[in-house]
């Protein structure tokens, strides 16, 4: 009995500590996105959205009503010139996709393409990059 208690408060303290870990090495970022855009097959207005990406690099979005979107990522090469918090958008025609994230401290991800944003692509040739205003 006192050795299953024991193992329970051993496994009590290393989820603990694993969490305390994983939310000590969050990358939140706060960004005012000012357009409708999409993040994978999701839809979102435009507005103010806090950015997160978990330990296995999964993206998290969360709008100003709680309203939580995740979407996988990868990581990206950050460009030198980039010295600021920044999400990416590309342009296809009046759509907007979320391609790539970057956090002051280096970290950098992009999202994967979706099927409407290829085929949105084939039919637009010139994709501008649209950068948002700074993200804090």
């Amino acid at each position: 009995m006192t050795q299953k208690v024991i193992g329970t408060l051993i496994c009590m303290t290393v989820i603990f500590a694993l969490a305390t870990i994983a939310s000590a090495q969050s990358q939140k970022l706060i960004a005012n996105i000012p357009f409708d855009f999409n993040v994978g097959s999701v839809e979102l207005a435009a507005g103010s959205y806090m950015v997160d990406v978990t330990n296995s690099g999964v993206l998290e979005l969360m709008d100003a009503k709680g309203k939580m979107i995740f979407s996988s990522s990868r990581p990206a090469s950050q460009p030198k010139s980039q010295t600021q918090n920044a999400l990416l958008f590309k342009r296809y025609g009046d759509a907007y996709f979320l391609s790539q994230l970057f956090w002051e401290g280096g970290l950098a991800r992009e999202l994967p393409k979706t099927g409407k944003e290829i085929e949105l692509a084939r039919r637009y040739q010139a994709v501008p990059t649209v950068k948002t205003a700074e993200a804090r």
